[in-house]
C-alpha cells in the first residue's frame, strides 16, 4: 500500500510515494509525522490504519491518497455510499459507469453533489464512494470493507478501479493551506460477512450515535420507529393554518397513534427570514404548536439555516453575511424552481451569522415551543471552504455547532454529507426525495445522482440500512398511499410503504387521510404498533430484493421487485416450514414458482411445523407484518392459548393458529376447529376508538 502526496511549499512542488509497510522512517516524505498500522486479530481480517502529516508554514496540499492493489472478480459488486443524503447509493456491478452531469444541467444540478470536486471519468469499471465502500464477493464471507473512522479533517473519497485492479483512498483537500499536525487518514479495513463488517465498523467509529435524552423523552420507543405527518409531499409550499389544523384533526378524530406532526416549507416569510411566519399563518406558530400539543402530538418545523433567497431581508440588508468566492462573487448552492430564486449561502464563520442563527433556534424552541427541527440543504455550508479548512472540516464544525446550540431538542438532518452528521443528528434522511411517479426521467437523463426519484429513494433506503440505530435513526422520506395527486400505481405505493416500514425509523406520510377509502386507511393503520426489525440478509437478483428479517421471535422473508418485469421465485425451501402471506390470507408449503409481479412486494411469515405438539402463531391480517399485532401469547396448555392484541392496533384482524396434531384447540376460551393443514382462525374486532 502506497501513500501518495502532492503538495507545494512556497513555490516548490513535491510529488512523493511512500510504502506504508516500510518501517524505515528515513524513506518517508518529510510531511509524514506518524503512520500506525494496527492488526486487530491474528488472521489480519481487521486493520486500523492511521496516517498523520505535519504541515510546515506556507504549504499547500493538492492530493493526498493511498493506493492498494485489489483482485476484483467479474461477479463482484461494489456497495458505494453516495456523497450526501440525496445521492444515489447502491450496489454497483464492476462494469457500470458513473456519469457526470450533462453540461446543460450543470449550473442547477452540480452544487447538490460531488461533481465540482470529483472529476467523473465517465468510464466503465470506475466506481467511487464517500466515507465507506464494501466490495461484495460471491462468497459472502469474503466481503471487504473500507471505511473512514474520522471525517473531521476532510471527506474521504474511495475509488475502485476494477480495470487497473486497484483502490485509491483520497482525502478531499485540494488547495488546503494549513500549518501543524493534520489527521490525513484513520481507516478501518476488514474482511468478512457484510452484516458483521458494518457492526464491527460502528464499534470502532469515533462518532457513534449516543441517543439524546430528548429523543427518549419525546418518543416512547424510538428504536421501534416513530410515525408522523409532514406537509410537503401533498401540499408543498401551498400550506396555511387551516390545512395544518384540518390534518391534525383528521388524525385525532380517528385516534391514530402517530407521534410527530411536522410543518414543512411554506410557513416562513421568505427563505432565510425565519423569525416570522407569513400571512397564511395569521395567528402565528405558537398557536399551531399549542393545537398540535393539545392533540397529544410533538411538533416539528422545517427550515434551511445556511441558505437564503434573493427576496429575503438578510440578502438585502446583510450582504456581508453571504459567502463569496475568492473573486468576491456570491456562492450559489443551486437554483430552486419552487422559490424561483438561486440559493445563496451564509458565511457560517461570520460572527453575526451565528448570532442570527442562535436567535432563530431560540425563537423556534423557546418561544414557539417546537420539539423538533428538520434542517435542510445543509451541504451548502461547506460548498466553498476557506483556504485553511477543507469542505469536510467546515461541514463537521457546522454540524457540531448545530448540535451544541440546539441541545437536547430533536434534529432531523437532510441534504447533508452523512459522516459529519454521525452522532450529531437524531434522525437523518438517507435518500432523495420521493417522486410522485416511479422515476423522474428528465433528471435521470441529465445524470443527476441527487434527483427526485421513488426508485432511487427505495434503493438508498435498502443500501444505507447499516447506518440505522448506529450513527442516527434512518429517515427514508415519506410513503404515499393516497390515490390523488400522484402517478404511482397501487402496487408501487404499497412497495414504497413496505420498504419504508421495514428499513426506516421515521414513518412519515403527507396525505390528507380524510381522503382515504376504507382499504387505504386499513393499509395505513396496519403499521401500528411499530416494531423493531432485525435485518439478517438482503440479496439482489434481477432488481428483486430478497430480504430475510425478524421481528422479535417471528421470522420473515420478503420479495421486493423494483423491475418492470415479473420475478419467479425458484430458491430451495426451508424444511418443515409454512409460509403465510397476509395479502391473500394463504398458507404455502412451497414458494417455488410463486410470481412476484412488476413493482410488487410480497412478505411471508415463516412458520416452523412439526416441531412440537403445541399451538403456534401462524399469521394475522391486521398488521403489515403478520403476527405483529399480538402483544401477548400465553400458553395455557397443549391445546389452549390466550391471545392479547396490542393496544395500538387499529384494524380488525383474523388470527391464524397452527397445531401439528390437534383437530381443535381453544383460543381465548373459544373452541376453534383446525383444517387439514392444522390451521384454525379467530376473528378479533377492534373496539371503536374514535
Amino acid at each position: 500500500m502506497y501513500l501518495h502526496l502532492h503538495y507545494q511549499i512556497q513555490d516548490q512542488s513535491f510529488h512523493t510515494n511512500t510504502n506504508i509497510l516500510d518501517t524505515n522512517k528515513d524513506q518517508r516524505d518529510q510531511l509524514v509525522s506518524h503512520i500506525e498500522l494496527k492488526q486487530l486479530d491474528d488472521k489480519n481480517q481487521e486493520t486500523i490504519l492511521k496516517v498523520e502529516l505535519n504541515l510546515p508554514p506556507n504549504s499547500s496540499l493538492h492530493r493526498v491518497y493511498l493506493e492498494l492493489p485489489f483482485d476484483f472478480s467479474p461477479n463482484d459488486r461494489i456497495l458505494a455510499n453516495g456523497f450526501q443524503s440525496w445521492t444515489e447509493t447502491k450496489s454497483f456491478k464492476t462494469t457500470e459507469t458513473l456519469k457526470a452531469v450533462k453540461k446543460i444541467a450543470q449550473p442547477i444540478v452540480q452544487p447538490f453533489g460531488d461533481y465540482q470536486f470529483y472529476d467523473y471519468p465517465n468510464q466503465a469499471g470506475i466506481i467511487h464512494a464517500w466515507t465507506y465502500a464494501c466490495i461484495q464477493k460471491e462468497t459472502k464471507a469474503n466481503d471487504y470493507l473500507i471505511a473512514s473512522l474520522n471525517e473531521l479533517s476532510a471527506y474521504t473519497l474511495i475509488i475502485a478501479d476494477t480495470n487497473k485492479g486497484q483502490i485509491q483512498i483520497h482525502k478531499d483537500c485540494e488547495g488546503l493551506q494549513k500549518t501543524g499536525n493534520w489527521n490525513a487518514f484513520e481507516l478501518y479495513l476488514a474482511k468478512g460477512n457484510e452484516q458483521t463488517l458494518f457492526e464491527q465498523y460502528f464499534q470502532h467509529i469515533n462518532t457513534k450515535h449516543q441517543r439524546k435524552k430528548g429523543v427518549e423523552a419525546i418518543f416512547d420507543q424510538p428504536n421501534e420507529g416513530v410515525a408522523g405527518w409532514t406537509s410537503w409531499y401533498h401540499y408543498y409550499t401551498n400550506i396555511n393554518e387551516t390545512i395544518i389544523l384540518d390534518n391534525v384533526d383528521a388524525f385525532q378524530k380517528r385516534n391514530i397513534p402517530i407521534e410527530l406532526f411536522q410543518i414543512d416549507d411554506g410557513w416562513q416569510h421568505t427563505v432565510g427570514d425565519w423569525l416570522i411566519s407569513n400571512r397564511k399563518f395569521p395567528r402565528g406558530m405558537s398557536y399551531l404548536t399549542d393545537k398540535i400539543h393539545a392533540h397529544g402530538y410533538q411538533a416539528g418545523l422545517w427550515l434551511a439555516p445556511f441558505i437564503c433567497e434573493h427576496r429575503s431581508t438578510i440578502f438585502r440588508q446583510h450582504p456581508d453575511w453571504l459567502l463569496k468566492n475568492h473573486q468576491g462573487k456570491l456562492i450559489k448552492a443551486s437554483y430552486n424552481f419552487v422559490w424561483k430564486s438561486w440559493m445563496y449561502v451564509l458565511d457560517f464563520y461570520h460572527p453575526e451569522v451565528q448570532i442570527y442563527l442562535q436567535k432563530i433556534f431560540q425563537q423556534v424552541f423557546e418561544v414557539w415551543q417546537f420539539d423538533m427541527v428538520k434542517l435542510d440543504f445543509l451541504y451548502a455550508v461547506a460548498y466553498h471552504p476557506p483556504k485553511d479548512k477543507t469542505r469536510g472540516e467546515v461541514m463537521a464544525e457546522a454540524m457540531q455547532w448545530l448540535r451544541q446550540i440546539i441541545g437536547e431538542k430533536i434534529i432531523l438532518g437532510c441534504g447533508v454529507p452523512l459522516a459529519p452528521a454521525f452522532g450529531q443528528v437524531d434522525f437523518c434522511r438517507i435518500g432523495p426525495d420521493v417522486h410522485l411517479s416511479w422515476e423522474m426521467d428528465l433528471l435521470k437523463w441529465v445524470n443527476s445522482r441527487e434527483r427526485v426519484s421513488t426508485i432511487m429513494a427505495l434503493e438508498n433506503t435498502i443500501f444505507r440500512r447499516h447506518l440505522n440505530e448506529q450513527v442516527f435513526l434512518n429517515d427514508p422520506d415519506v410513503s404515499i398511499l393516497r390515490s390523488q395527486k400522484n402517478d404511482l400505481t397501487p402496487t408501487q405505493r404499497y412497495t414504497l410503504f413496505f420498504i419504508n416500514q421495514l428499513f426506516g425509523n421515521l414513518q412519515f406520510v403527507s396525505d390528507n387521510i380524510n381522503q382515504y377509502d376504507k382499504a387505504t386507511l386499513q393499509l395505513y393503520q396496519s403499521q401500528f404498533p411499530l416494531r423493531k426489525k432485525e435485518i439478517q440478509q438482503v440479496e439482489e437478483k434481477k432488481a428483486c430484493y430478497i430480504i430475510q428479517f425478524s421481528i422479535g421471535d417471528l421470522k420473515y422473508i420478503a420479495y421486493a421487485n423494483f423491475a418492470e418485469t415479473p420475478f419467479l421465485i425458484s430458491h430451495q425451501e426451508e424444511e418443515n416450514t409454512l409460509y403465510f402471506n397476509n395479502a391473500d390470507s394463504q398458507h404455502y408449503q412451497s414458494l417455488a414458482n410463486y410470481i412476484i409481479a412488476p413493482y410488487q412486494t410480497v412478505c411471508f411469515l415463516k412458520i416452523p411445523i412439526n416441531i412440537q405438539a403445541m399451538p403456534q402463531l401462524a399469521g394475522s391480517t391486521g398488521h403489515l407484518f403478520p403476527g405483529c399485532d399480538i402483544e401477548e401469547w400465553e400458553q395455557l396448555g397443549k391445546k389452549n392459548v390466550k391471545i392479547t392484541r396490542h393496544t395500538k392496533c387499529r384494524n380488525n384482524s383474523t388470527i391464524f393458529i397452527y397445531h401439528s396434531t390437534a383437530k381443535a384447540i381453544t383460543i381465548n376460551k373459544q373452541s376453534i376447529d383446525l383444517n387439514e393443514q392444522g390451521i384454525g382462525k379467530l376473528r378479533i374486532e377492534v373496539p371503536n376508538l374514535a
